[in-house]
């Protein structure tokens, strides 16, 4: 470079009086220290311009320009006499000529492309720009495909009863149903005149208890023809059902048909106790009469009803109604009770109903 062939002759014939090491840096004094040190005459201009210079020029080619202007200088065989605040050149004059060097050598080739730096960190967010205006309805898209049919809804609730509607007109009467099968014969009933007889006895009234068909208490049977509950009088009768007229059958009656009979008989006692169909002498266990009030408190009595259905095997059997054997003589010999209420005019009915019903 031609600034450094120009200090390189100065120093060939310059004798430094004031040198600066060119391949080391200031050694702990400062640019300005040395530029005081070396060319302390200098203007207050030319220091700020070989200050700038040191700034732009290669380290050793600055180092080695100070010396040779301050020796040149010092030998009193050269002055600057030119700075160029541009720093475009140098000039000073030694006792031969005048001398001016270009601080800034010619540009030098393009040096080649350094690697690209690392990416640097990503910048904030930055803030949420303005919402841009609604753009235009675009044109309506064609129809999709029809969905899958959804489930089934839960039934709802039954709505009301609407109004009864208008009665229609009566339809015409239809054919005639098939003849159904025919039915049970039913049970056959009495043939002909009934056959039948009642008879009964009255007790004593409350103004005249000793008027009664029942003196005596009734004991539960011991031997034929005993415990017979009696019935003294007649009732209405059809048919030939009578009365025993045989003295030793008392309180008897004649069945003169074999048959089915149906036996109706009512007595109220005193006591409590029990009442039983006999026929021919043998007890009939099947028709022991029901008492309605089976207490031991006399008030009201002991209503004794039964009612039966028997049947005969030979012509004119015997039937009556006896106090059951084998029941304690002493707690039910009954007593037929007489009206007792206060007043009672009409005297009580102790009956016996028999039919001949086949």
């Amino acid at each position: 470079m031609k600034y450094k062939v120009i200090l390189l002759f100065l120093l060939s014939i310059v004798m430094p009086q004031h040198t600066i090491a060119a391949d080391s840096p200031a050694n702990d004094i400062s640019i300005d220290a040395q530029l005081d040190q070396s060319v302390a005459y200098l203007s207050e201009q030319a220091k700020k311009t070989l200050l700038a210079l040191y700034y732009v020029l290669p380290k050793h080619d600055w180092y080695v320009m100070l010396q040779v202007l301050a020796g040149a200088v010092d030998a009193g065989q050269a002055h600057v006499n030119t700075l160029d605040d541009s720093l475009k050149k140098i000039c000073f004059s030694t006792n031969n000529s005048n001398t001016c060097f270009n601080p800034k050598g010619p540009t030098g080739a393009t040096g080649m492309k350094g690697a690209t730096g690392a990416t640097g960190s990503r910048g904030a967010t930055g803030v949420t720009g303005v919402t841009g205006a609604t753009g235009a309805t675009g044109a309506t898209g064609n129809t999709g495909a029809t969905g899958i049919t959804g489930a089934t809804g839960d039934t709802g609730v039954t709505g009301a009863t609407g109004p009864t509607g208008a009665t229609g007109i009566t339809g015409a009467t239809g054919a005639t149903g098939i003849t159904g099968a025919t039915g049970i014969t039913g049970i056959s009933g009495f043939s002909g005149a009934i056959t039948g007889s009642m008879f009964f006895g009255l007790t004593g009234t409350f103004l005249n208890p000793l008027l009664t068909d029942y003196p005596s208490p009734i004991a539960p049977k011991t031997i034929p023809t005993t415990g017979r509950v009696p019935f003294p009088q007649d009732g209405p009768t059809a048919g030939g059902i009578i009365r025993n007229p045989n003295i030793l059958e008392p309180s008897s009656f004649l069945l003169p048909t074999v048959g089915t009979y149906f036996v109706t008989f009512r007595v109220h006692t005193t006591q409590p106790g029990q009442l039983q169909l006999e026929l021919n002498g043998v007890e009939l266990p099947q028709t022991i009469g029901v008492d309605l009030n089976p207490t031991t408190a006399p008030d009201g009595g002991h209503p004794i009803i039964g009612n039966a259905i028997i049947t005969t095997s030979a012509p004119n059997s015997v039937l009556a109604v006896i106090n059951p054997p084998g029941n304690d003589v002493t707690t039910t010999t009954l007593t037929i009770t007489p009206g007792a209420a206060t007043g009672s005019i009409h005297a009580n009915a102790q009956s016996l109903t028999i039919l001949l019903i086949a």
